[in-house]
């Protein structure tokens, strides 16, 4: 790894911030934003590409028959990754290696790396991203239509379903995901949206990667030095009725299953995790959620690397479900729509391993023609299909309201 110290280079990138960098980025090369854990990362170029054939499974330490440790190494070498993964871990990805990542830490100066002996390439383009005109999205202002892509009573059946499914087999919990399609005239672009939901959602995990763009408020794993932290939410209510959530048993119940889960995973990478009594209350916007923090340390002389932490975690309870591999095969048989990146990872991992890895959810699909988006509602013994449904497309509403300023 190098760092580019050209001291006029970080001083116009700071005034310029995050968003502003990457908007002017989307104009010359590939480029992605993230949001992690107490920064914010601009990777802007491709150095390198690498297919990752058997998925997230390839760096799970507890996937014997997958686990790749040479891959591993290899990539904690290179000087920065970003990864847009799916839902499947078994589905094949790749993982890009930028030509220059540009981190902006809460609190510091920032700081720029690129790969040995591209110091100068890295340079270049950034001066030449700094250089370039900046256009102000604007909203759509064309008329824009949100429609499912099946009804509330097909949804509600297949939670029945799954209800059904729990109280006969092994299955504890399952999440199921429903679509919607945002189509019309003038649909914004990756930059656009990103813009808005910067505005309307300042406090989420802000992404925009492979034709995905994000506002996620769900942290999966991040990795600060032998220090992991995991932020999981799962029981979800309007603003109006958060007093009912805390005391909702179906909700606390499909929490518990879901911080669980995280627990007994990190317990199998050797990390000792300690977690909140009680779930709190996150609010974003017009929705809140049970929440709990999740942290612990790595003893190993050679710790985990955010990548492989990521791998072992995902998906996990809150997008999968529990018993993982019972309900991820159920979500695989029976879901009429193949999920793709929807419930998988966005995230970077940095030389030294450490990295965040955010939930791919309160997002939007560019896709050709339409804008597709989908949420997720987590089915357990308890759960009312009336409810479910509802919980799914208010979820779908709050993005497409934040996306287009309309409301539906």
């Amino acid at each position: 790894m190098s760092l580019i110290l050209d001291t006029g280079l970080v001083e116009d990138i700071s005034q310029l911030g995050p968003i502003s960098l990457f908007k002017r980025a989307l104009k010359f090369s590939r480029s992605t934003y993230l949001t992690g854990a107490q920064e914010r990362v601009v990777a802007v170029g491709e150095n390198s590409s690498i297919r990752i054939e058997k998925g997230l499974f390839s760096f799970d330490p507890h996937q014997k028959q997958h686990y790749n440790l040479s891959l591993t190494k290899r990539l904690s070498h290179e000087h920065f990754l970003t990864a847009a993964i799916p839902f499947n871990p078994s589905i094949a990805f790749d993982v890009v290696i930028p030509l220059a990542a540009v981190v902006f830490p809460a609190e510091g100066p920032i700081h720029i790396s690129c790969p040995q002996g591209k110091e100068r390439a890295a340079s270049a383009l950034l001066h030449e991203i700094i250089r370039g005109r900046l256009v102000e999205p604007q909203l759509s202002s064309g008329t824009l239509d949100v429609k499912e892509t099946e009804s509330s009573i097909e949804f509600r059946s297949r939670v029945v379903d799954a209800i059904e499914a729990i109280k006969t087999s092994s299955l504890e919990k399952v999440v199921l995901s429903k679509t919607a399609c945002l189509s019309g005239a003038d649909l914004p672009g990756a930059d656009q949206i990103l813009e808005q939901l910067a505005r309307d959602r300042p406090d989420t995990y802000l992404f925009s990667t492979e034709k995905y763009v994000g506002a996620s408020p769900e942290l999966v794993v991040s990795r600060q030095n032998a220090m992991i932290a995991s932020h999981p939410l799962a029981g979800t209510a309007h603003a109006q009725d958060q007093a009912l959530l805390l005391n909702s048993v179906k909700d606390k119940e499909e929490h518990q299953i879901v911080v669980k889960q995280i627990i007994n995973r990190l317990e199998e990478l050797g990390i000792d995790a300690s977690y909140q009594a009680q779930p709190t209350l996150v609010r974003y916007n017009e929705l809140v959620h049970l929440s709990s923090w999740i942290s612990g340390a790595q003893g190993s002389p050679q710790p985990f690397t955010s990548i492989e932490v990521a791998a072992h975690l995902a998906p996990t309870a809150a997008i999968n479900g529990e018993p993982f591999d019972d309900a991820i095969n159920y979500i695989l048989c029976s879901e009429p729509l193949d999920r793709g990146l929807y419930g998988g990872l966005v995230g970077f991992q940095k030389q030294n391993g450490d990295g965040s890895w955010i939930l791919n959810i309160r997002s939007v699909q560019i896709a050709s023609g339409n804008l597709v988006l989908r949420a997720g509602a987590g089915v357990v013994e308890k759960s009312d299909p009336i409810k479910e449904d509802m919980e799914a497309s208010a979820k779908i509403s709050s993005v497409a309201y934040s996306i287009t300023g309309h409301q539906f």
